[in-house]
């Protein structure tokens, strides 16, 4: 059975999820003078490990591993609307 998946590249993948998650953070350092909204997003919406996210994915939509994987890769490159909206970027 050939893989659907061979276009994405799960150690890549991994890696950006990563940077992704530390850039996050470096601005959530960067709103430090902004310590309730900060505090408030850490609370709310806190960055997530990798393997957290494939988990959570695949309980809640019940997918593979793969399924899972692509999905978050498909969802990462949709802006958050709430987010956004929240810092007048919408």
């Amino acid at each position: 059975m050939p893989n659907k998946y061979e276009w994405l590249d799960f150690k890549e993948l991994s890696e950006y999820v990563g940077k992704m998650s530390r850039h996050r953070t470096q601005a959530r350092e960067l709103m430090g003078y902004q310590l309730v909204g900060r505090a408030k997003l850490d609370r709310t919406d806190p960055n997530k490990e990798w393997e957290a996210l494939i988990t959570r994915k695949m309980n809640k939509y019940n997918l593979t591993r793969e399924d899972a994987i692509a999905d978050i890769y498909r969802s990462s490159m949709t802006p958050n609307k709430e987010v956004n909206k929240r810092f007048g970027l919408e």
